[in-house]
């Protein structure tokens, strides 16, 4: 019913109306692309489908600043639009009291940061070195530190060493990574010239390749190799520029002379601290100048009531429901899913109870099309004893587990006759060796939260493809009983993996494509003399009571060279879990964290990723690169390069180069003569 006071035109402005008006649709317009951003950032995670994986980032999160800054905006955008469109008293009067708490708080913030400048610094100092110990935690969180170290020329908080907290980048001597003692690329300096590990012409040959380690390379068009390991951008073929994202590995291992040729040696905060006193007009001006955009769009004082527009119940609330659809779509999906949020999120052990596995992992290889002979490869088969170490009081799904493999067994993957079965009457012990076996039935431990792998402990001395077999069955306890698309870290890598869920059952799949690992090998730009690839893999999980009875994953991989496509073979690897029985276990193990049980258990364990490491075998007997350079050299002078031996020993040498150190390439680059060159 419509109210019995009438106000006379001239008591509200048109003007500050629809000012108030069109100034607030922008914003309300703003927050709600800040919002969908946010939203869209986080369903790409894999957050919305699991809300409690928030918790699990060790360093901000930048989608954060979309959704507050969008969802304050969004608030008052509405606000202010509909009470000035429909002069709401109560909408306008919140807007103006909103506005004014903002106002005062950005006040208050900056008078603060005046007064207690050293311990704002020390906070923005602890606020960097937490998010550099979750760099690769979070691609959003990479990008926005990349981006302000290259913005402001900088690298850590206070310098390059600020690095170490990373437990990729550190310098200890248990640090396996490729990247100990290196820094992220956002960290090295801007070229001053393009360094071009190809020749501009597009042509790779063994004289341009020689060439690049020579002192004198006018002539090739080249810069050398030791120049372009620590080159921020690479000339590629064709002349595109591509960024070097390895330019900072190994560079905080030079000396101090060395590293301010090519990485930025300043600190952010200081940096900062420069850039604000050099722009101290321009950011004062745009504070002023939002702090006016603020008081002048408050509501109109001098007027004891504003005049509103009198509606009853029903019809003010369809009147907000025609205007805000996209509005009760959020408040919609956001009860959805915390609705969705109850029960355990992954698999969640018993406390006093040992669960009891069988566990069997198997590769095979054969061509595409299959062969007469059927595939070949190999079965590794055990138990496996699954408990519960520690269970954090505050969250049931935050759990320490430890795995422990017993009874190995190695045989065939296929049936075969004794006469064609290589592993007839082999034992496990006689084909890994004694002390491989027993590292392998060595416990290990996982450290899961929310269904997600957050940490794997085992023994820095273990070999890597004991560690690597460790990783694959641990990955299979990793799982989320929710519909939806997350990023994950397992052996393959940090991957984007989708899950699909019914009763009863899980499907994992991972897209393979977006698997990011520290090493990815050689590769070619040639698309005729690359190698196609075609890469699937799925995990099916079986639950009972909510735990995870059997788990089957099986990854294919088809390769086919580019230039022949009848050679072509295809790599199977499968791995399969079944609950087998329960018994009573071991005592939950007292403790407040994780790294303070794993370090009562046994000193020794340590992180040591749950992503692959690269096997590197060694070869017995084989000749070094200067060996092989000198065995080669003849066959690859000018005289020779008719001859049907010179592209054979120049694939060989090729070879050789790829598996040779830094060291090796330029010792052959420094003894060759200038006519191989």
């Amino acid at each position: 019913m419509m109210s019995g006071k009438h106000f006379k035109a001239h008591e509200v402005s048109c003007c500050i109306k629809y000012f108030i008006f069109g100034f607030n649709i922008i914003f309300w317009f703003l927050g709600l692309a800040f919002l969908g951003i946010g939203l869209w950032a986080w369903n790409e995670k894999g957050v919305l489908s699991n809300i409690s994986s928030i918790t699990d980032l060790g360093g901000f999160d930048p989608v954060w600043l979309f959704l507050v800054v969008g969802g304050v905006m969004f608030v008052l955008g509405f606000a202010g639009c509909i009470g000035a469109l429909r002069e709401n008293s109560f909408l306008l009067k919140f807007f103006s009291v909103f506005l004014g708490i903002i106002f005062f708080l950005e006040l208050t913030a900056g008078v603060l940061a005046f007064v207690f400048k050293d311990w704002i610094k020390d906070q923005l100092n602890f606020f960097i070195n937490n998010n550099i110990r979750a760099y690769r935690d979070d691609i959003d969180l990479q990008n926005l530190i990349d981006f302000t170290q290259e913005y402001w020329e900088c690298c850590g908080a206070f310098g390059a060493d600020d690095w170490n907290l990373n437990i990729y980048f550190n310098c200890t001597d248990t640090n396996p990574s490729r990247e100990k003692c290196g820094v992220p690329f956002s960290c090295c300096t801007k070229d001053p010239a393009p360094c071009y590990l190809h020749p501009p012409e597009g042509r790779l040959t063994l004289s341009t390749i020689m060439a690049a380690g020579q002192q004198d390379v006018e002539a090739s068009g080249l810069t050398p190799l030791r120049l372009c390991q620590h080159s921020k951008v690479e000339k590629r073929l064709g002349g595109e520029d591509v960024i070097n994202t390895q330019c900072g590995y190994d560079i905080r291992a030079k000396p101090d002379s060395e590293q301010r040729t090519f990485i930025y040696i300043k600190g952010c905060v200081p940096q900062f601290e420069k850039w604000l006193q050099e722009n101290l007009t321009v950011v004062a001006g745009i504070f002023i100048g939002i702090a006016l955009l603020q008081t002048s769009t408050e509501t109109p004082k001098g007027k004891k009531d504003v005049p509103g527009l009198c509606l009853d119940a029903s019809t003010e609330g369809n009147y907000i429901n025609q205007l805000c659809p996209k509005q009760r779509v959020l408040f919609t999906s956001s009860s959805v899913t915390a609705s969705a949020k109850g029960g355990a999120a992954g698999p969640r052990l018993n406390n006093d109870q040992l669960y009891k596995f069988s566990y069997s992992t198997e590769v095979l290889v054969d061509r595409v099309r299959g062969s007469k002979e059927g595939t070949a490869g190999y079965r590794i088969s055990s138990d496996v004893d699954v408990n519960l170490v520690w269970r954090d009081t505050s969250n049931k799904d935050d759990q320490l587990i430890q795995l422990a493999i017993s009874n190995v067994r190695i045989e065939p993957a296929s049936q075969r006759s004794k006469k064609k079965n290589v592993l007839h009457g082999s034992t496990a012990e006689s084909l890994l060796g004694k002390t491989k076996l027993a590292a392998l039935t060595k416990p290990f431990f996982l450290h899961l939260k929310n269904g997600k792998a957050k940490a794997f402990y085992s023994f820095w001395a273990e070999p890597a493809t004991i560690k690597n077999l460790k990783r694959g069955l641990a990955s299979l306890l990793q799982m989320q009983r929710t519909t939806g698309k997350v990023i994950e870290n397992d052996v393959s890598g940090r991957c984007t993996v989708e899950y699909k869920a019914v009763k009863g059952q899980v499907t994992r799949t991972k897209v393979l494509d977006t698997c990011k690992t520290a090493e990815t090998g050689f590769t070619t730009f040639s698309q005729v003399l690359g190698v196609g690839r075609k890469s699937s893999s799925v995990t099916t999980f079986t639950l009972e009571d909510g735990f995870i009875h059997s788990a089957v994953a099986e990854e294919t991989h088809s390769l086919a060279v580019n230039s022949r496509r009848s050679a072509a073979a295809k790599v199977v690897s499968r791995q399969t879990l079944t609950l087998v029985g329960t018994e009573a276990g071991p005592l939950e193990a007292a403790g407040t964290d994780v790294a303070e049980v794993v370090k009562s258990i046994d000193a020794k364990l340590a992180a040591v990723g749950i992503i692959a490491d690269k096997v590197k075998s060694k070869c017995k007997g084989c000749p070094t690169l200067f060996e092989h350079w000198q065995s080669e050299q003849k066959q690859l002078e000018p005289a020779s390069l008719s001859k049907a031996t010179a592209p054979r020993s120049f694939l060989a040498l090729l070879q050789s180069i790829r598996k040779a150190s830094k060291d090796e390439i330029l010792k052959v680059l420094q003894s060759a003569s200038k006519t191989s060159l």
